[in-house]
């Protein structure tokens, strides 16, 4: 292709204007994701708030015993 080729401006803004739909599309992916990690977030912390509440700490082990309907038959 050289300089004097007409068809060179029009391929050249054909792919700026993919860039940019890509860029788009990149866009709301990155704002989708930004929007479930919050959901996630609040999530967890309503989650580490109900277990402080039952008495566990945030490690994963809980203090409080566990009731006889929580354990397993020895024949399970």
């Amino acid at each position: 292709m050289t300089d004097s080729d007409p068809n060179r401006l029009q391929q050249v803004e054909l792919k700026v204007m993919e860039m940019e739909m890509t860029l788009h599309q990149l866009n709301e992916v990155v704002l989708t994701q930004y929007r479930e990690i919050k959901q996630l977030e609040a999530a967890y912390a309503q989650l580490e708030k109900r277990l402080a509440q039952t008495g566990g700490d945030s490690s994963g082990e809980t203090q409080a015993t566990p009731s006889i309907d929580d354990e397993v038959p020895p024949h399970y």
